[in-house]
């Protein structure tokens, strides 16, 4: 496979968003009708769901155009949507729906759906938010990719935004990790030398059946030949565009800063034992910022928290020099009042509702969409 260079790191992202019937803010299945409704659009996709639709950015130079490219694309799909009586939430699950999902009936969705049986073919309906870094060359974007696999469990946390599933508090910060866990091309990626390594792993995979391409991994970050980047999906659909932006200077700044051979491996999280890896991950996903996590191989301890800030600390001068330090500021000031997850929470205690969490959802997006008629 080979890898398309890119000569700046611009970023882009990915953004899953709910459908919801507007009278009972249950999923609605409704994404063909709704595309056909909608017309053509180069930044707007079905996805493997028909509870979700999904807008994909072009590449940006700054992380500050994400914000209003985001909405203007919201906007559209908000206008044709009313009309048929379908609302958007953004959240990794939906805190209350329970019925069976319907995939969309595109090849590789019935493909993948095919494969699946028993319990696995219920598809569990997860919303996801990626975030796209463009990278030098295939090296550049392996190093990256090796030196910030150690900063996921704090970026999980920071992006933590589904407690709820099936109408219960799951306890989880982040549920949707948990659904997915249940499939081996998911959550943590192994580590690569360099991109023919990377590529040898390809080809073995591809020829012992166990994936047909590249974008049958779906780990938390992996490199993206086609496009050039490298792609970090570890984050739950997240509320709004603003959150997502904030989060996409911080990402940018870390994959570059990982991506400069000059670099030593000290400056990032020190890289664990897989077992150590896999336990980090989890107590992410089960109390986000507030985790423990591991910070060495002899066992020694730390809040999350102080990780979040170290990767803050070494973000900092490369967001100064890419005009992206006031989302990043933006993002710190968030960490006090918290992350997705916590705000849904705070909806549930006010009305001990999961319907009043969806509607908070919705609510918003409504406060930072334009208002546009459809056409």
């Amino acid at each position: 496979m080979k890898f398309v260079a890119q000569p700046e790191p611009t970023l882009g992202c990915e953004w899953e968003l709910q459908l919801l019937r507007e009278d009972s803010l249950e999923l609605a299945d409704g994404i063909l009708a709704f595309a056909e409704e909608l017309g053509a659009h180069a930044l707007i996709k079905p996805e493997f769901l028909q509870c979700c639709i999904e807008i994909n950015t072009p590449p940006f130079e700054a992380a500050a155009q994400l914000e209003p490219a985001l909405n203007a694309v919201l906007a559209r799909i908000d206008a044709h949507s009313r009309p048929l009586g379908v609302r958007l939430a953004a959240a990794g699950t939906h805190p209350f729906d329970r019925k069976p999902a319907i995939v969309t009936p595109s090849e590789r969705y019935l493909r993948l759906s095919d494969e699946r049986s028993g319990a696995a073919a219920l598809h569990p309906v997860t919303f996801a938010t990626h975030i796209h870094v463009a990278c030098r060359d295939g090296d550049s974007a392996i190093r990256a990719m090796r030196r910030v696999a150690p900063c996921l469990p704090a970026l999980l946390a920071l992006g933590a935004n589904s407690p709820f599933w099936h109408g219960l508090d799951t306890a989880y910060a982040c549920f949707r990790q948990r659904l997915l866990a249940s499939n081996p091309t998911y959550g943590l990626p192994p580590y690569f030398d360099s991109w023919e390594h990377f590529n040898r792993m390809l080809a073995a995979g591809i020829r012992s059946r166990t994936i047909e391409s590249f974008r049958d991994l779906h780990w938390d970050i992996r490199p993206h030949g086609d496009l050039g980047t490298l792609e970090l999906r570890v984050f739950d659909a997240q509320v709004d565009a603003e959150r997502i932006a904030q989060i996409a200077s911080l990402v940018r700044a870390l994959v570059v800063v990982a991506e400069d051979s000059r670099m030593p491996d000290s400056a990032f999280p020190a890289r664990l034992p897989h077992w150590m890896e896999l336990e980090n991950h989890f107590r992410a996903c089960k109390s986000g910022l507030d985790a423990r996590i591991i910070t060495s191989a002899a066992g020694d301890t730390e809040p999350l928290i102080q990780v979040v800030e170290q990767l803050f600390d070494l973000a900092r001068s490369t967001c100064d020099r890419l005009g992206d330090n006031e989302l990043l500021a933006g993002l710190e000031r968030t960490v006090i009042t918290r992350n997705g997850a916590e705000r849904q929470r705070q909806a549930w205690e006010q009305h001990h509702s999961c319907k009043a969490v969806a509607r908070y959802l919705v609510d918003s997006l409504d406060r930072t969409t334009p208002v546009r008629t459809a056409g």
